[in-house]
């Protein structure tokens, strides 16, 4: 199962205003993992689902004002914060635990040893966290349910290439973005989004741990394409085909906000990160 956390913005890229922006949407959901789910769930937030909250509220015609105050985890530091009610901040903070709680799942039931018994005493927290956010987002519950077998399942049965390794993920991160759209139309480009960030970040994921699969016996799609020979040969192309298809499927919608900071990530986030991922594999 692919694990998440690559998709992030280019620092070096982005203006200081758009940083303060996408540092205050990071803490808004921070304060709501904390105030629905506990203070722990704030340790499993990254930035893949500041990419996910900022695309599903960039088409609201409904402005966002932010405010300072304390930080939650640290009250000396002071942070901005969204003001008012933000229905898709809950959906995001929901559907990190969803996806907490199956990564969970998938840990205890793949590991071995002291690894299994540390993941059977963790599990039961994250059960009823996942029990919490299902209760708010069923629909969304039963696409990560349907991620997680069709996962076991591919991992599990013959090797068909990554395209159809990929899928499970793509199709999840598909149906969960499509979610967070307005009207029909929109919806197909947000579940299009979605599932090519899905494949991305799965194959990105393979390429990255390649070589600890390889030591472990651990399935990898690219390695059983032909062993750790050529990961980069094998990955790129179809990394930068998703990259592309990614900034083509965002051109259709009609942002309100938060364009620079998306295109940032598109434009540059990704590239950033896949080489990061391949200078790792040459040195």
């Amino acid at each position: 199962m692919a694990v998440f956390g690559l998709v992030r913005a280019s620092k070096s890229e982005m203006r200081f205003k758009d940083y303060d922006t996408y540092k205050a949407l990071y803490c808004t959901l921070c304060k709501t993992l904390g105030k629905k789910y506990g203070r722990l769930s704030r340790m499993l937030l990254d930035y893949d689902m500041v990419f996910m909250l900022m695309l599903g509220m960039s088409t609201e015609e409904t402005p966002v004002c932010y405010h300072k105050k304390p930080c939650t985890s640290n009250p000396l530091k002071k942070c901005y914060y969204c003001m008012g009610e933000q229905p898709m901040v809950d959906y995001s903070a929901a559907v990190l635990m969803l996806l907490s709680e199956a990564k969970a799942r998938d840990n205890k039931a793949d590991s071995k040893g002291i690894k299994k018994l540390v993941w059977s005493v963790l599990y039961p927290w994250f059960k009823s966290k996942k029990k919490k956010a299902a209760a708010l987002y069923p629909a969304a519950s039963e696409i990560v349910d349907n991620y997680i077998n069709e996962q076991w399942a591919v991992e599990r049965g013959e090797f068909k290439g990554i395209d159809f390794a990929a899928e499970p993920t793509a199709k999840a991160l598909g149906g969960l973005f499509s979610q967070m759209a307005k009207d029909e139309s929109d919806k197909r480009i947000f579940e299009n989004i979605g599932y090519l960030l899905g494949k991305w970040i799965y194959i990105a994921d393979a390429a990255l741990d390649s070589e600890k699969d390889i030591k472990l016996g651990n399935y990898n799609p690219l390695v059983l394409m032909g062993g750790e020979q050529s990961i980069k040969e094998k990955a790129a192309p179809l990394l930068n085909t998703c990259e592309v298809l990614i900034s083509n499927a965002f051109n259709l919608l009609e942002i309100k906000k938060y364009k620079p900071i998306l295109e940032n990530i598109i434009y540059f986030g990704f590239d950033e990160v896949q080489k990061i991922i391949f200078r790792e594999k040459t040195k």
